[in-house]
């Protein structure tokens, strides 16, 4: 599985820049998470939820 994890500091800002570069890239992902919270958080509901899932040979 091939994960996708995003983050920005407020709900008010966008992942869009990181979704333009990701798209460049051409990878294709299994699943997405993405997490609208401080870096000074270390709760991030959706990093956790990740952390949960992924496995040994997964790429994230």
């Amino acid at each position: 599985m091939i994960y996708k994890y995003e983050r920005v500091s407020t709900k008010k800002q966008s992942v869009g820049r990181q979704e333009m570069i990701l798209d460049k890239l051409g990878i294709v992902f299994n699943k997405a998470y993405t997490d609208k919270i401080s870096g000074k958080s270390i709760d991030r509901p959706e990093l956790n939820k990740l952390k949960l899932e992924v496995k040994e040979g997964d790429i994230v």
